[in-house]
């Protein structure tokens, strides 16, 4: 392996360790938000006599008779992701039609080893696919390197390379950027932030008794008689 690969090569595990541990603390906090706000999101809407329409989350499967609040807002953000997942898709389709011929052998060197027909498994099988469609250079010379399959690196890997250590990086920011993360990471003004975005996101306010400490002090502290001199 030369000095250049296993520069990446070290980064590239690095980011994988980094990634599973991220996850791994997301689900926790994800658990710990959903404990203490998850009520609010479930609670059933104002209800109309005649609801001529339902509103569906796709991601919670939450049902609700009006619209949720600040829906246009919702909506937007909808059709962007929607708008992004399609460039995404023509974009792989792009990537799938001019892969180098080096990358192309290198995949049918390794499909050939890990094929199931082949004494491989299925699940290494689809992992390497995987890799291939989504252009993991990466984590196809980390195969590679397995089963002792020979790649000589060059500058026209690098570009690949350095998209393929950015994902990861990119994956790990998204996952530090949701409110779970926000809620559970953050300090006191995060934790504000967070109140407002659940109140403004389900028209309910949060109880005195789902506050943190500090906050539940700030409340005892505004609500307490002041004497007048």
């Amino acid at each position: 392996m030369n000095r250049k690969l296993k520069k990446y090569n070290l980064k590239y595990e690095y980011l994988k360790l980094e990634d599973a541990e991220t996850k791994e603390e997301l689900e926790s906090y994800i658990k710990e938000f959903n404990d203490r706000f998850s009520k609010y999101y479930n609670r059933p809407a104002k209800s109309s006599n005649s609801p001529s329409e339902v509103w569906v989350n796709e991601e919670t499967g939450e049902v609700r008779d009006d619209p949720p609040p600040n829906f246009k807002e919702h909506f937007e953000n909808f059709k962007k992701e929607q708008a992004e997942r399609e460039r995404v898709k023509l974009e792989k389709i792009e990537e799938l039609k001019n892969k180098p011929e080096k990358l192309k052998k290198l995949y049918k060197k390794l499909a050939a080893k890990v094929h199931p027909d082949r004494g491989g498994t299925n699940e290494l099988f689809q992992e390497v696919n995987s890799a291939y469609e989504s252009n993991n250079l990466m984590a196809l010379l980390t195969k590679a390197g397995e089963y002792e399959i020979d790649y000589e690196v060059d500058n026209s890997d690098t570009t690949i390379l350095e998209r393929n250590l950015k994902q990861i990086e990119e994956e790990i920011a998204r996952m530090k950027d949701t409110i779970a993360w926000t809620w559970s990471t953050g300090d006191i003004e995060s934790k504000k932030f967070v109140i407002k975005r659940v109140e403004s996101e389900t028209g309910h306010t949060v109880e005195e008794e789902d506050l943190p400490d500090e906050l539940k002090k700030e409340v005892s502290d505004d609500t307490e008689p002041k004497l007048l001199n």
